[in-house]
Formats: structure tokens, sequence, C-alpha cells
């Protein structure tokens, strides 16, 4: 029986998408091309990248080297059977006749790749393998992979022929540098439901594994019921001096991590992809993650009281991707810091059996979000979801840092997404769990929210009390439409609560906009009561006509967000879903459009 979850048809989204092939990529213009991808507030692989770490907020001058090279568009090497080139047959390869003194050629290829013993897999700088693809798959089962590469010298797996090889695996744990994995079809062993791929506690390996990249690759299981918490993509590092870095999974396929559409409230957590401690600098681009028994992305785990600031995840990037139709939700943060999910695709998140998890994107995660922030959503499209985008706040001072740090809470930041066809667009609730010594300290968090259009029965709600938190919401320059119920931004005030209502179109077309502005700290040229004028509403085309009171609206010429962004990571993200820079002229266009 599955879960009960109503698919929507896609809508006509050809406004901004391009690629042409199918493919979702939203604002690449050219996809697969050699070239960087252009997704507002997610640096390429090369660029410079934030450095400090937190406590300390970085700054547009702190800045580090990227990767060092072109992890994501570089070609594999030619195969020239050269000293070390391998060349694989699943269906043609004998590793007693293989060519180039046993490296294999196409002519005479090898059956088993170099450096496996049982379940061990040792790999060296410099080595090139090559698997003809499918049908037919090369039986891998457990491994235990150890090979360091290097920037000069890096480790190349790749696919040669039209269909991809496929690798049956289970688990893969990894101690690894330097590596490029292209055009691989991973898939879990007909007999077991499980695929993992690990990055500690291998073979006694204490070197962090770093510089990993999966290019154009599939990971998928059966998609049957997995009895346990887990993960398909786990990373961890050892320590704050061995970190686990530069992960990068380009234009790849996740799906059927255990049972998405499973008949009960259960669990058992199977998420997609996990970095947990000591990880960051990873990159999920171009990608789709669906089917997934728990969270496509989640940032960290539950209850992690202990570890200081710098052993949680940091700088980690979500753009360009589809997440659809899983047990849990799309994106799950706690326990980390300056995580960007931009221009990515969500839908579908519906569950009758467990409503709690028809949440889309969860910036901070209430009781297990401790000491997080500065999560960003931008430029993103999501539809069909009990609630959009949840922001549940909690913070407090540092736990085993000496002497104590104060932090100043969350910091999150929705700017410029499309949300529709959801039962609640931004679910905004501050809390003040403290679950360790010192007790006297204070909350502080803060929840911007600029340049949305969020077309919703219920837009923006606040659920729960501020408790002992303190708690500010600035709304600017958005668009709010379609409320049923009696607030179109149903905002309740309490003490601690800061909401300031400034430069927004709220309408509501079947009757009056209700506004509780004496809750309101700040209440300023707001438009009221005035038809956005979309292009075409039943075609989900929510792109205001040149005519709409939305555009070049006399209220702020910019909003602080955009340059609160540039000031922290030396990046600009002023732009619409479809690329257009903000302003067009002096006077920036309210919600997540920019006319031009």
């Amino acid at each position: 029986m599955p879960c009960n979850m109503t698919r929507q048809n896609s809508p006509d989204i050809s406004n901004y998408l391009a690629g042409g092939d199918g493919i979702f990529r939203m604002n690449d213009p050219d996809g697969n091309t050699n070239r960087p991808w252009t997704y507002p507030g997610a640096p390429f692989v090369t660029d410079n990248l934030p450095a400090a770490i937190m406590p300390t907020i970085p700054t547009s001058g702190n800045l580090r080297t990227g990767w060092g090279y072109d992890a994501a568009f570089e070609q594999p090497p030619v195969f020239a059977e050269g000293a070390q080139q391998y060349y694989m047959s699943s269906t043609r390869g004998d590793d007693g006749t293989a060519g180039n003194g046993g490296n294999g050629t196409v002519a005479l290829p090898r059956l088993t790749p170099p450096g496996r013993s049982g379940d061990n897999w040792t790999l060296n700088a410099g080595d090139q393998l090559y698997f003809e693809g499918g049908p037919t798959e090369y039986v891998l089962g457990d491994l235990d992979i150890t090979g360091r590469g290097t920037a000069a010298d890096r480790i190349w797996v790749t696919t040669v022929g039209g269909e991809k090889a496929i690798f049956e695996v289970d688990q893969v744990k990894n101690s690894i540098s330097h590596i490029i994995w292209d055009n691989i079809d991973f898939k879990s062993n007909d007999a077991d439901n499980t695929i993992s791929f690990r990055y500690h506690n291998v073979l006694g390996q204490t070197e962090a594994s770093h510089h990993i990249a999966y290019r154009h690759c599939m990971f998928h299981a059966n998609g049957v019921f997995f009895s346990g918490s887990s993960s398909c993509f786990g990373m961890e590092g050892f320590s704050a001096s061995e970190i686990c870095e530069f992960f990068l999974w380009y234009d790849c396929d996740v799906f059927d991590i255990g049972a998405w559409d499973h008949p009960a409230d259960i669990g058992n957590d199977y998420h997609a992809f996990q970095p947990a401690k000591w990880t960051r600098y990873m990159w999920l681009i171009n990608s789709r993650v669906y089917h997934i028994q728990g969270d496509s992305w989640q940032t960290n785990t539950s209850n992690q009281w202990t570890y200081v600031h710098e052993d949680r995840p940091h700088y980690m990037w979500i753009a360009g991707c589809e997440m659809y139709e899983n047990y849990e939700n799309a994106i799950d943060h706690k326990n980390c810091y300056h995580i960007i999910a931009t221009s990515n695709l969500i839908h579908d998140f519906r569950n009758a059996f467990k409503p709690a998890n028809e949440t889309a994107f969860t910036l901070s995660q209430d009781s297990e979000g401790y000491l997080s922030g500065y999560h960003w959503a931008i430029n993103n499209i999501i539809y069909n979801a009990g609630v959009a985008i949840r922001d549940s706040s909690t913070s407090a001072s540092i736990l085993t840092e000496a002497p104590h740090t104060q932090v100043q809470g969350d910091r999150n930041y929705i700017v410029g997404n499309l949300i529709y066809d959801v039962d609640e667009g931004l679910e905004l609730e501050p809390r003040s769990f403290d679950h360790t010594d010192p007790s006297d300290r204070t909350y502080s968090e803060f929840c911007g929210v600029a340049l949305n259009t969020i077309v919703s029965d219920m837009p923006v709600t606040n659920p729960r009390g501020a408790g002992s938190s303190s708690y500010t919401i600035d709304i600017q320059n958005n668009i709010v439409y379609g409320a049923t119920v009696s607030e179109d931004i149903a905002i309740e005030a309490w003490a601690g609560l800061t909401c300031n209502v400034l430069d927004n179109l709220v309408d509501r077309p079947a009757g009056s906009v209700n506004l509780p502005t004496g809750n309101f700290d700040s209440f300023l040229r707001n438009l009221i009561d005035q038809d956005p004028e979309f292009t075409n509403i039943g075609a989900k085309n929510f792109i205001p006509l040149a005519s709409s009171p939305a555009v070049n609206n006399p209220g702020a010429v910019t909003t602080p967000i955009l340059q609160e962004f540039a000031d922290l990571y030396g990046m600009s993200i002023s732009e619409d879903l479809v690329g257009t820079t903000r302003p067009q002229g002096a006077i920036i266009d309210l919600g997540a459009y920019e006319v031009a």
C-alpha cells in the first residue's frame, strides 16, 4: 500500500529552466558543457571560498582557494594503454590473458579491477580505470577502498561505451583523496536493500577523505523497507585537523533508498546524504534525489550537544537539484552552519501516515538544531507540500569551548523563493531548548524573509510561542497571495518577538486582507488588497505583468539581506529565478521575479 501522496503534475517551468535535454537545471544555461554553473550563492569548485569557521563570522575579505582543478567538467583522460591505465569488461574480460602487461586493452580486457583483494581495493595516485558499460554488472559487494591521489596525479574511475558501467555494491568504505568517479551506476545487491558510502574508520586509516567527485553517477537500492537508521552517503572526519572536505556530486541520481512510501508512521531514517561532524566544502549540484525513506539531504545528526562550533558541518551548497516524494523532508539542517540551498525544484511532500513529515525544507530543526545558523534558502521553487519552509530556531552559548562563547542564535534567510500549492508557506517558530550547562544564557534568533512569492492558504505562520527566546522576523519585499484564513500574514504576538513587515504586496482574492498590524513592530509601505497581476495563475506562471503594482514599487531600493550575503561570502545573490539582475532600474520589484 503506498504512502498516500498526491502527486501534482509538474507545471510549465520552461520560463526558468534551460538545457533542452529534459534534465532539470534551473538557470544553468548549458549544463554539461565545460563551464561553471551560475546559481546565485553557490560558488564553483575552483572559486575562492569562505574560510572563517564559527564562531568567527565569515567576511568577503577572508577567503581561501577552492578545489584547485575543475573536478566538475574536466574530461577523463583518453585511454591509450598507458602504464597506469586499466581496461575492464564484465563480459569479455579475463585477467589471465589481459593485454598491456595485464592492465587490459580494448581487445584483451581485464575482468577485475587492479588492486582488488577480497573486500580490499587499493588504488594508487595516477591510476586510471576504464570499465566497459552495461548491461552486465560488475559484482563488487562490500568494499574497503584506500587510495591517495594528488592534485597533480588524480585517480580516475570511468565508464567507456554507451551505457554506464554497473557496480553492484553494498557497503563501500572509503579512505581516499583526489579521485573522480565518472558515469558509474552504483546499485545495491539484489538480495540486500542497503547501499552506503562511508569515509571513516577504514582499515585503521586516520587521514580524512577529501577531494572526491562523483559525476553523472547513479546510486540506488531496491525501494523496500529498511529497518534501522542509516544514509546512502555518510561523511565524517576524524578531528578538527582531519576534516572530511571537498566533495562534489554533479549530475547524479539518487533514488529508491529504502521505502519512501511505507504505509505507517515509522522511525527508521534512511537518508540520501548526511554530512556529520568534521565536514565542510561539499557540493550537490544538478542532481535528482527522490524516493528516499528519510531526507534527500540531512546536514548532521540529532543530539550532538557537546561539540564546539568548528566540529559541525560548514559551507555546503545544494543547487540546481530536484527532490520529491520522500518519506521525510527534502532538506533538513541541524547542528551546522553556512548551508546554502539555491535554485532547487522541491515538490510533492505529502505523507498521510506521518503528517509532520510534510515539510519540504527545514532550515533549522528545533531541539535538533542547537548551535546552528546562517542557513539560506535562495531562489527555490517549492510546491505541493504541507509546509514549504520551516525555521524552528534555537541556540545558546557554546558548550565545550573555554571560555564559553555566546552566539547570537540562528540567523536564517529565505530569499527569492517561489512557493505555491502548499498548506503553509513559511512556518517560523523560535524555540528555547537548553540541554547543558551553563544554564544562564540568552537566546536570540533572526529570520529574514525577502523577495519571495508565496501563494498559499496560510502564507506565513508562527505556531509556537517564543518562550525565553528573542526572535526577530523581517518580512520585506514579498508578494503574499491567496490566503483563506483570517490573517494573510499570521504572526502572533508574544514576549520577545520583534516583527517588521515592510514593502510587501498582500492580496486575498476571496476578500479583504485581515492583518494583525498591531502585532508588528514596523508596518510600512505595504500594498494591501492590490492584485499582483500574475501572468497566468492557472498555468502556475507567477511572473507579474509589467503593469503590476509589484513592479517598480516605490518602497526600498533593495533589501539589506542581499548585501549581507555579499558581505559574508563575497558573492552576489542579486538576481531572480530567471537570472535577471536586481534591480532593473532604481527600484527593486517585489516577489521572486524582477520584471525586466
